[in-house]
């Protein structure tokens, strides 16, 4: 019994905290989809940036 306690009350912070993240970005007006693409452009030039570096360095 106190092992579904546990569970229960572990999957209700983990709930909370999403709420959280939630709200917080409810309260900026911005999606999290925003946030996924500009993740996504950085990664993108990051990997540019390396790719010219190295391609540099072959010749």
């Amino acid at each position: 019994m106190a092992d579904n306690v546990s569970i229960h009350c572990s999957a209700r912070e983990d709930e909370a905290n999403m709420e959280g993240v939630q709200g917080g970005l409810a309260c900026t007006g911005d999606s999290p989809v925003l946030f996924l693409v500009v993740a996504l452009v950085a990664v993108a030039l990051i990997a540019v940036v390396v790719a010219v570096v190295f391609m540099r360095r072959g010749r």
